[in-house]
């Protein structure tokens, strides 16, 4: 299994409080639950929705309410560090990304999509961020490829998609400021602390041995000959 990765906008100041963002926006599994068999992969595909645009095309509040953008930030670096109230915000980013956790999946490895010539049409989760504006849809965010190790039951995939919203501008003194707009680690398709029951979860079936299978074969043969055999001898 790979190590712990997390894939999240750098940011150099942290917002000094952190409010639900005003648009329904939502991160979600787009299948959390199926049935896969123990050779197949998993594919994990991402639903991104938003009851409105968001954009910095659009200038603030960037299609958030007022409110809930950030008044306040703290500039790290500085001793002590201090707090700045924002005087005007200047721009947005988006950053689409995933927490992967290490101690989940066991005997699948994850390998995250980014795109491919013979799937023009797949987006890549991390296209849900264009940069400076929302794109909204469903997006592939990886597949989980199974090893002989796997075995039937139910398996919890913990990787955590989340997309954030940083928001920039100027205190009074001309200090550039940046924050966070909507909850502590973004929206998420599940709460950290749940994911044990929101995760994205397959019940594994097992595959029958070649050797069963080829049981299975001759039997269906043998019936078959049995009732042509008997379907002889009714008609004489």
């Amino acid at each position: 299994m790979k190590h712990k990765t997390k894939v999240a906008l750098a940011a150099l100041t942290l917002a000094s409080s952190f409010a639900v963002a005003g648009p329904n926006l939502s991160v979600s599994y787009l299948e959390p639950t199926g049935v896969a068999a123990a050779n197949a992969p998993i594919e994990m595909w991402v639903r991104v929705l938003a009851d409105n645009e968001i954009s910095a095309a659009l200038g603030a509040p960037f299609g958030f309410d007022a409110a809930d953008l950030p008044t306040s930030a703290i500039v790290l670096g500085t001793k002590p560090r201090k707090t700045y109230e924002f005087a005007s915000y200047t721009g947005l980013s988006i950053s689409a990304g995933y927490t992967q956790y290490i101690y989940g999946s066991p005997g699948y490895s994850f390998d995250a999509y980014r795109g491919h010539p013979l799937r023009p049409d797949v987006r890549p989760y991390f296209e849900a961020s264009a940069g400076d504006h929302l794109v909204t849809g469903d997006f592939l965010l990886g597949t989980f490829y199974p090893d002989e190790s796997v075995t039937a039951g139910t398996v919890t995939f913990l990787v955590l998609p989340s997309i954030n919203f940083t928001v920039s501008g100027l205190a009074a003194d001309g200090t550039q400021l940046f924050a966070s707009v909507g909850p502590f680690g973004g929206f998420t398709a599940c709460p950290y602390d749940k994911l044990d029951t929101c995760g994205f979860t397959r019940t594994i079936i097992s595959v029958p041995e070649p050797s069963s299978l080829w049981l299975w074969g001759l039997g269906l043969i043998g019936v078959g000959a049995a009732r042509r055999l008997g379907s002889g001898r009714k008609c004489r």
